[in-house]
Order: C-alpha cells, then sequence, then structure tokens
C-alpha cells in the first residue's frame, strides 16, 4: 500500500514556526508515460513552508503544489551502458527525419577549395607564420614539432589534391559506425584503411549523416565511446550550418538562423510549450528511447535580444519512477554518489515556437540488466519526518557549498568572504532513483527522495567588494538537488 508523498509534504510543515502563504510558481505538466502511470495514482498537495536553520543562518522555504507517490517498498536496478546500433540510429533518423534521403557526413573540398589551404599552410610552415601565432619566444623544440604537424598536413593536402575531383557529389548514407578520424580527414584516394566490423575497444566510433527536412540542414552524429572507467553513448541532432558564417552566435549565424524562421521574439505561449512537450513525447516514442519524464521551459536562443526557443527536458523512467538529476552543488569526495551526473542517460529537445525541431541530444544510452532487489522497504514516515528535519536545521554553509572556518570560498582562491544572506528555496520534491556506481561501467539505481532547488548566496568578498554580491554563479545559480536521501537507509546523498 502507498503512502502518499502528500503526507509527507504535511509533516514537514512541522520544520516550521509557522506555516507561510505564497505563490506557487506555474509548471508546465510533464508528458504522460506509459509505465509512469502504473506507478498509483498520484495526489497533489500545496505546501508553503519558510523556516530558519538553528543557528540562524540560512533561510529555507518549501514550496511546491506537486507530490508524488511514496511506496513502502521499491526495486533496486542494475543498469548498463547500451551500445548505439545502426538499426537504433535508422529508427531516430525515420523519426525525426521521415522520408528525407540522409547522406554521408564529409569533409570533402573541391580542387579549388584544397588549392586555398595548401597555399595557407605553404605559408605557415616558416618561422615567422609560427611565431606569429606562438609568440616570439616560442622554443625551437616547440617551433620544430609545431612545423612537423603542419607539414603533415601539407603533405595530406597534396596528396588530396591529386585524387580530387572538381566539384564534391554527395554520398548516400552507408549506414556503418567508422573510427572517429575517418570524418575528420576525408579519403580522397578511396584507400581507406579504417575499420569498420571490428573497432577496438577505446575507439570512439561514429555515424554521422545530413539531412534537409522543409528546408532545414541537419546533422545526424551517433557515438559510441568506452574506455577504462569511461563509457557514453549518444545520439544527436544539430543544425547543419553552411561554412563562412562566422562563429556561433556571430551576426552572419544570426542571420542564418533568421532566415530558417526559427526564431521567435516572443516567449512561447503555455499552449505552444504544451505543443512541444507533446511533440517531444511523440518523437521520443517512434524513435523507441523507452519512457520519460519530461518538462518545457522558456530559453534564450542565439540573439539575447530578441531570440527565444522551447527546450525540453527528460529524464528516463524504470519501473514505474524517474531517475532524479543529480546535480548537487557540492559534491563530497569518496562518497558513492560522488559525480554521478556526469554522462547519465538524459534528453534535450529544442523546438521553434511553431514545434520545428531545432536540437536533439540523447545521452548515456543504458539499459536494465537486472532487478538486483525485486522490493526493498524503505525509510517510515516519522523516521523519514525527523531525519529531514533534523539535517536541515542543522544545515551550515560548508553542507551547501564550499565554505571553510576561515570564511574562504574555492571559487574566489583565499579571499575571505562574509556572507550577507543564504537562502534555499525549493520547489519540487521527488521520489525516484539514483545513480550508484557499481563494478565496471555498471550502475545501480537506489531509491532516494530529491528536494530539488534553488540556492542563493550573497556576501562581501574581501578586497573585491565593499557592498553584497551574488556568490553562486554560472551553472552553480539555478535548481539543484540540494538534498537527496537514500530511502534505504537514511544516508544523505
Amino acid at each position: 500500500m502507498k503512502r502518499i508523498l502528500s503526507v509527507l509534504m504535511l509533516l514537514i510543515l512541522g520544520l516550521s514556526f509557522c506555516a507561510c502563504g505564497g505563490k506557487i510558481s506555474a509548471e508546465v505538466p510533464s508528458a504522460p508515460s506509459a509505465e509512469a502511470a502504473t506507478a498509483g495514482t498520484i495526489e497533489t498537495a500545496q505546501v508553503n513552508s519558510e523556516f530558519t536553520t538553528d543557528n540562524g543562518l540560512i533561510q529555507v522555504s518549501i514550496h511546491t503544489e506537486k507530490a508524488g507517490p511514496l511506496p513502502e517498498t521499491m526495486p533496486i536496478l542494475r543498469i548498463r551502458p547500451k551500445s548505439i546500433s545502426v538499426q537504433m540510429v535508422q529508427q531516430i533518423a525515420l523519426a525525426a527525419f521521415g522520408d528525407a534521403t540522409l547522406y554521408e557526413y564529409s569533409e570533402e573540398l573541391s580542387r579549388a577549395e584544397i588549392l586555398e589551404r595548401i597555399a595557407a599552410m605553404e605559408k605557415g610552415v616558416t618561422d615567422e607564420a609560427i611565431k606569429a601565432n606562438y609568440g616570439e619566444d616560442i622554443s625551437d623544440v616547440i617551433l620544430e614539432d609545431v612545423r612537423q604537424a603542419r607539414m603533415e598536413l601539407l603533405e595530406y593536402y597534396r596528396n588530396a589534391y591529386a585524387n580530387a575531383s572538381g566539384t564534391p557529389s554527395p554520398v548516400p548514407c552507408q549506414w556503418k559506425f567508422w573510427p572517429m578520424e575517418h570524418y575528420v580527414f576525408h579519403d580522397y584516394a578511396d584507400a581507406d584503411l579504417s575499420y569498420t566490423d571490428d573497432i577496438p575497444y577505446g575507439i570512439q566510433a561514429d555515424l554521422r549523416a545530413t539531412a534537409t527536412v522543409d528546408g532545414i540542414p541537419y546533422q545526424l552524429w551517433a557515438s559510441n565511446y568506452e574506455r577504462e572507467g569511461f563509457c557514453n553513448h549518444s545520439v544527436s541532432i544539430f543544425l547543419n550550418a553552411p561554412e563562412g558564417l562566422g562563429g556561433f552566435n556571430s551576426e552572419g549565424y544570426n542571420d542564418w538562423i533568421r532566415g530558417l524562421g526559427l526564431c521567435a521574439q516572443e516567449p512561447a505561449t503555455e499552449q505552444e510549450l504544451n505543443g512541444a512537450l507533446a511533440k517531444a513525447a511523440g518523437l521520443l516514442s517512434d524513435m523507441g528511447l523507452g519512457d520519460w519524464q519530461l518538462r518545457a521551459e522558456n530559453r534564450i536562443g542565439w540573439d539575447s535580444d530578441n531570440s527565444w526557443l522551447i527546450a525540453v527536458e527528460g529524464q528516463p523512467i524504470y519501473a514505474g519512477y524517474p531517475v532524479v538529476k543529480q546535480d548537487a552543488i557540492k559534491d563530497v569526495d569518496g562518497s558513492p554518489f560522488y559525480g554521478q551526473d556526469y554522462y547519465c542517460e538524459s534528453v534535450s529537445l529544442y523546438f521553434s515556437n511553431e514545434g520545428r525541431l531545432i536540437r536533439f541530444e540523447y545521452q548515456g544510452a543504458a539499459e536494465v540488466v537486472e532487478y538486483t532487489e525485486e522490493a526493498v522497504s524503505l525509510m517510515g514516515e516519522e523516521e523519514l519526518r525527523q531525519f529531514v528535519s533534523d539535517t536541515m536545521r542543522a544545515w551550515e554553509y560548508s553542507d551547501l557549498f564550499d565554505y571553510t572556518a576561515d570564511r574562504e570560498m574555492r571559487s574566489f582562491g583565499d579571499l575571505p568572504v562574509d556572507i550577507s544572506q543564504c537562502s534555499v528555496d525549493f520547489d519540487s520534491i521527488t521520489v525516484g532513483f539514483a545513480r550508484k556506481e557499481t563494478e565496471g561501467t555498471d550502475y545501480l539505481l537506489v531509491p532516494v527522495i530529491s528536494f530539488r532547488g534553488e540556492l542563493k548566496v550573497t556576501g562581501i568578498i574581501e578586497g573585491v567588494s565593499k557592498s553584497p554580491m551574488e556568490l553562486i554563479m554560472g551553472d552553480d545559480s539555478g535548481e539543484h538537488a540540494l538534498l537527496m536521501i537514500n530511502l534505504t537507509d537514511g544516508s544523505v546523498i
């Protein structure tokens, strides 16, 4: 029998000296999942709670209207990285591109373009050119190493010119994985010795293709890469920008994007966000990538002044529960969960407001290989309530971010920092799975409850600022799992 998480929310109210009213942030509903629907009825409870830690340093607020099921038992799963097969890539391509023809991705140049490269490289091997790039004080050893590398590239282009055609012709997709180098240097002599049937361990194997749908050019990249202690299999679809536009976000690139009709000057409406969610769910289903918990939001696009797009982020669902994001601001070395946010299974899709696909990223492909425990008993309500209360109330600065007893933050070296204000704002509480490393590149999925929210810290940096400034910046300033509890043993992850 399931204990509904809304009960837990009411218990958490006991954390506060008084429950205060507050504004509930609107959130786009997730796309439905067939597997998630079997987890049981999800009830909702509005929770608004505010309190200060026992030492009075950290302000904590909890506000959410979403509550998922808190079961008495959950399984523990073993998952394993899953290689991307040609059949998987073909199914993904069919879902994304329909009946559009796919061509091999190639760096092939025309003879005229190769002549330009040869002329540039012939100038580039001189002492003057190398010192212009690396500085007049470059050592003789490094200068000769650079010259040798450029001479080898010059020889490549000279051989390429002898075998190149006047104008390259596109080649239909061969649906083969090649060592990554195959796509970096084109084989103009048709004597490519790259192996496609037995690529050795430790070599990144790629399959790359191009397609054009409704006037929008795309690249499709699939990659399998394993080495000792590392494993990541992924598929990406992104815009195939022509050469000569300038760098990303350059004026030329932005003009090209506008010409494709992919720029919106206003954020998407709720109806458009829901439309993107439905389209993302349909694409993932057609791609055969399993069940996902999805959320959509407006994001700034290419031109920050007047460009918007829709971002749909997904977390995989196994046995009816999502694999929660493990991107806590402070990781603890030695923890069995340390660094587990890297290369986890995830999916991201980006759409225009009209629902046209801009980018697709599927990373960390995985599959369940066994249920190591069919049903593990989880913490009881009273035990969990007390643990959450004790943990949050006992928080020090150093529990949430790198802050030492000497008033130093790692981000600012050895400069003393005086904290003016520290606040934690929770807006999501989720029961699901967290990844725990085990033998080789396998992972266990263990039951957890995750409190996600935003950490804000302001303070004065000695010798730098005279008034309080934001101290948690960049990627660390957004939403994170600020508290995650292993429901099988009550440990903080």
